[in-house]
């Protein structure tokens, strides 16, 4: 899918979005209900609890939260937060209605993988969708991340099931290459963090205790992108 050729900004949200971002949310529910149906933004919503809902969104410490904008419009929202392992990230979020299968989530997917990798040093980042979620895991495909497993959402039989993506950045696939160590064993490892300490990648003892412990993902759907 090629991306238009129009000018998009991808910056940190702010408290100046947010008749922006309430606009975009609220049309774009019934389109992106596994991101949005939380919360406070919702079309029953007042406006004093989308404000509520909304500073206490920007107040996270823990999470960024950025708009994929073309001008003034919000196309797309991607937050990035802590991962699994101080070494990664987990990115999510939505595209507005009316721009699915444009390239946004896919620009929105690499522009913050490429964020976390290049600017703020991270090894990894994860990502989850629901299985059945056939578009949104085409996009993450595209966007070079890989199935890792398969989880649900609680031990109800009527829990849902995710699949959990990882994409690497540069330098884990380039010592993965080096050292012939699988990205998912080395990527929470502390010995990629250091030129110096790369070596001890070929220490069989550290890498037993970074080892991914899950089998290889296998699942009874058929391949996602064509």
């Amino acid at each position: 899918m090629q991306i238009e050729k129009i000018q998009k900004n991808f910056r940190m949200l702010s408290m100046t979005d947010f008749q922006e971002f309430k606009q975009a949310a609220t049309e774009s529910i019934e389109s992106n209900m596994e991101y949005l149906l939380f919360g406070q933004f919702s079309d029953k919503a007042n406006l004093i609890e989308m404000l509520t809902e909304f500073t206490f969104m920007l107040g996270d410490t823990k999470t960024d939260h950025y708009g994929l904008f073309e001008d003034r419009k919000l196309l797309g929202h991607v937050a990035i937060r802590q991962g699994q392992g101080p070494l990664g990230v987990e990115i999510y979020g939505w595209v507005r209605k009316g721009f699915h299968s444009k390239g946004i989530g896919e620009l929105g997917l690499n522009t913050a993988s490429a964020w976390a990798f290049h600017h703020k040093g991270f090894n990894n980042a994860m990502l989850v969708t629901n299985q059945q979620n056939l578009p949104s895991r085409a996009v993450a495909e595209k966007s070079g991340f890989k199935p890792a497993y398969i989880t649900k959402s609680s031990s109800s039989p009527n829990a849902q099931t995710f699949v959990v993506f990882y994409k690497y950045s540069p330098k884990i696939e380039d010592l993965s290459r080096r050292y012939k160590v699988s990205p998912l064993d080395m990527m929470n490892s502390p010995a990629t963090m250091y030129g110096s300490t790369y070596y001890l990648l070929r220490s069989e003892s550290l890498l037993e205790i970074y080892r991914w412990p899950l089998p290889p993902f296998a699942e009874e759907y058929s391949e996602v992108h064509e």
